[in-house]
This record gives structure tokens, sequence and C-alpha cells, in this order.
């Protein structure tokens, strides 16, 4: 069974590698989405929602 963070993952690259223009998306989308998930999965942890945490990191119980 594939998780929902797996599909998530795998739609966003699809999306990117689709799309015309590869280079930048490339560059900047990977960069700032990843920096997003790292830092919502840190404010996550921080306050103990085990539920966010565990869609982040692609754990069990979604899918």
């Amino acid at each position: 069974m594939v998780s929902f963070a797996q599909f998530f993952y795998s739609l966003l690259y699809a999306i990117m590698f689709l799309s015309t223009n590869q280079a930048l998306l490339n560059r900047s989308m990977t960069f700032r989405f990843e920096s997003f998930a790292a830092l919502t999965l840190a404010l996550s942890q921080r306050r103990g929602n085990k539920t966010l945490s565990a869609l982040l990191l692609g754990e069990k119980g979604w899918g």
C-alpha cells in the first residue's frame, strides 16, 4: 500500500518533470517544498503532533 506522503511526493515530482521549464522548477520548487516540509516536521515534532510528523515521514497509517 502506498502511503499518502509517498503518493504526494510522486505526484509533485511528476508535475515538475512534465513541466516545460524543467531546470528552473527543479532548482526552486524542490528546494522550497523540501525546506517547507523540514520546517513543518520540526514544528510538529516540537509540539508533539504525531499525525503530522508521521505524514511527513511517510510512516504507516495513511493509505
